[in-house]
């Protein structure tokens, strides 16, 4: 039996950052040798197409030879398990050496797997080991990195003396970058190895025991957690009808236009990307209550109605074939409308589907390639390359989108399909389906990853949310707070409290002390969003100053505040975009400069305050000859002093335009504040 000291020792010798460094080292030698051989390697010839049934093809330039890349996919793996290239690979097993001291690194011999545009072309077109590696990366970032640099790839098995595991590692170099990925290895049931581990994993996420475990899933949260029962509920206006397994088609089904207005439903929550494909628009919305075939859809989309159908539910619910899409006056219309909806929408779906991948990866992934092996025992048959199943949840592209925050925080349950594994989210946690082990357990997940929407929401859940919502981004700028309106709404219908362009009445003197940590450039968005002394005028992550808001505060320690507070909305829904907003405040209210505070940029934070710029360091160009104009309004002297920096409007006597965000941190200068005068003035 190891000791504790083993056991986390070997823990902290497998995560990622140690197994790169471990690998690079052990490598060095062999990738100069690469880097040698590669530099021999004969001039390419142009590639000539040569199947009439290729779809498309695109040439790329690299030095004097062109690749030619075709786009033909095959949809069935099972007609193209391997490329010609792939299936003459062997990889080379290493042998674990005899009395070496306990972890040290050995490796395999190194073998030339092929150039980027092969393994590019290879995967369009099928092959299931192109494909695994090229999704480790993503199609489209694989294709910007190895295609610029015209790199090769070479593959080669690392292990550690003493652990009862080899990870395999795929490496692309040349002179001026060196890029590598982690797989593991295990074993097949007819090729067992004793040091590797006997498991075989399903080969897809679409398979009848991936499908069964689902079902499992579903079945211990709806009898055993505290998520809900769903009964059938209300049908949001439209959805589509997937019902019809027999047919590869479907239909959009308006609600409001027939008798089925209740039922189960699956929520897809995905990143549509820029060529956003299939829409439903005011022109073809009467095509698309005929049928939609399957063929023309999005792959992300295709696999979702799968999923529905594989569950038994009946109807799918996809924002960019049930919201009007364009920019006439009905889509507009629409837009709002449903945008209003989303609360309802994402709490009331039995299941929502988060395709964490990208904008069309599809949700099935391939888990692992079963590939010819030797050692230098003189063994050999079969090992399972499977994707490496320790990357950290989180770092998906969905999770860098705006929309999809409150898609998954107002989901009772969400099945999340990552890169190579599947994730299970409901009220009573986060499952991740562990590749290596076969099974469902339990891992750690960081604070925001964890993060389920409580049932009794606090001021504090709200500046948590907005703090990760702020630092995600949106494809169309308008949508700042449109995006968030459904947890709004939630929020409002918990507290009764006002909402006021992304902050609370009760809270606001407070929370307007908000700023922008790592401010690149000015963050202003393209047109009016939001007013000034909102967090929604700006992009970027913002923080919140005081996180628990004014608990732990004495009343007396606030010497500001708000009188009034108004928003004109665009359209009807209190939490939706606005074309105005002002507030009224009491407090004192001073130039910066009769408080101690200058502005010479080599002075910011050296002399007992730290400044938060809204416009980053660029405000001492945008505002120049202004910046003796600048008004520091004081909001709290508990201790030390917090405010709010802010410029005169042009014509409008006592009229503002915040600025920033000031904090006197050495309390000795707070007495700069003794006498000064309160004053009622607007900020805009």
């Amino acid at each position: 039996m190891p000791s504790l000291e083993c056991v986390k020792l070997f823990e902290a010798r497998n995560s990622p950052e140690y197994l790169c460094s471990a690998y690079d080292l052990a490598n060095r030698t062999h990738s100069n040798m690469w880097r040698g051989i590669q530099r021999s390697l004969p001039t390419r010839p142009k590639q000539k197409l040569e199947d009439e049934n290729q779809i498309h093809s695109e040439e790329v330039e690299n030095g004097s030879w062109v690749e030619v890349v075709t786009t033909k996919r095959v949809n069935n793996l099972a007609d193209a398990e391997l490329c010609s290239r792939c299936r003459g690979l062997i990889i080379n097993l290493p042998v674990e050496p005899q009395g070496a001291e306990i972890f040290q690194a050995y490796c395999g011999a190194k073998f030339f797997i092929g150039y980027a545009s092969e393994i590019l072309s290879a995967y369009r077109n099928g092959c299931r080991f192109c494909t695994l590696i090229v999704d480790s990366y993503g199609a489209e970032r694989f294709k910007e990195i190895f295609l610029k640099h015209s790199l090769g790839m070479t593959g080669q098995v690392l292990g550690h003396v003493g652990l009862p595991s080899q990870k395999f590692w795929i490496e692309c170099s040349n002179s001026a970058v060196f890029f590598q990925r982690p797989f593991d290895l295990c074993a097949v049931p007819d090729h067992p190895l004793p040091n590797i581990w006997n498991v075989n994993p399903p080969r897809n996420a679409d398979c009848k025991e991936m499908f069964d475990r689902v079902h499992e899933l579903l079945d211990q949260c709806i009898d055993h957690h505290d998520c809900g029962i769903i009964p059938d509920t209300e049908l949001p206006s439209r959805v589509l009808d997937v019902s019809d397994n027999a047919t590869s088609t479907v239909r959009l089904l308006v609600t409001v236009e027939g008798s089925a207005t209740h039922g189960k439903y699956v929520a897809l929550s995905y990143c549509r990307g820029v060529a956003q494909g299939l829409n439903t628009t005011s022109d073809t919305l009467d095509k698309m209550k005929v049928g939609i075939d399957l063929s023309i859809m999005p792959k992300t989309i295709q696999d979702a109605v799968l999923v529905t159908r594989g569950l038994g539910i009946r109807y799918l619910w996809v924002d960019a074939l049930c919201i009007l899409q364009g920019y006439d006056d009905s889509a507009r219309l629409d837009f709002h409308r449903e945008a209003a909806r989303m609360e309802r929408i994402y709490s009331n779906a039995f299941l929502t589907i988060s395709a964490t991948r990208g904008s069309d990866a599809g949700l099935f992934f391939t888990r692992c390639v079963a590939m010819p092996f030797c050692d230098g025992l003189g063994r050999s048959g079969k090992v399972n390359v499977v994707r490496y199943s320790k990357l950290r949840f989180g770092t998906e592209p969905i999770h860098r989108r705006a929309w999809t925050l409150q898609e998954r925080l107002l989901s009772r349950r969400v099945l999340h399909y990552c890169n190579g594994h599947m994730v299970w989210e409901c009220d009573n946690g986060l499952i991740k389906e562990d590749v290596m082990q076969g099974s469902v357990q339990k891992i750690i997940f960081s604070q925001e990853d964890r993060y389920r929407l409580p049932r009794n929401l606090s001021g504090k859940d709200w500046r948590m949310i907005v703090q990760i919502y702020s630092g995600r981004l949106l494809s169309v700028s308008s949508d700042k707070l449109p995006a968030l309106a459904g947890i709004a709404r939630r929020y409002h219908q918990l507290t009764g409290d006002r909402y006021v362009a992304g902050l609370w009445e009760r809270e606001l003197v407070v929370d307007l002390l908000w700023y922008r940590p790592n401010p690149q450039g000015t963050g202003l968005p393209p047109e009016y969003r939001a007013p000034t002394w909102s967090w929604a005028s700006r992009d970027g992550r913002i923080n919140f100053l005081f996180e628990n808001g004014l608990q732990g505060f004495d009343s007396s320690e606030f010497v500001a505040s708000v009188l009034e507070s108004s928003v004109t909305l665009l359209a009807t829904d209190e939490f939706g975009p606005v074309t105005d907003g002002k507030i009224v405040v009491q407090g004192p209210l001073a130039l910066a400069k009769d408080v101690g505070i200058d502005f010479p940029s080599s002075t910011i934070g050296a002399s007992g305050h730290t400044l938060y710029f809204d416009d980053g360091v660029e405000i001492f160009s945008a505002y120049g000859e202004h910046m003796s104009k600048i008004h520091c309004f004081l909001i709290a002297k508990p201790r030390e002093c917090y405010g709010l920096m802010l410029l005169p409007a042009e014509d409008m006597p006592d009229h503002f335009f915040r600025l920033g965000m000031f904090w006197t941190y050495r309390s000795s200068l707070c007495p700069c504040w003794d006498g000064i005068p309160e004053r009622t003035i607007t900020i805009l």
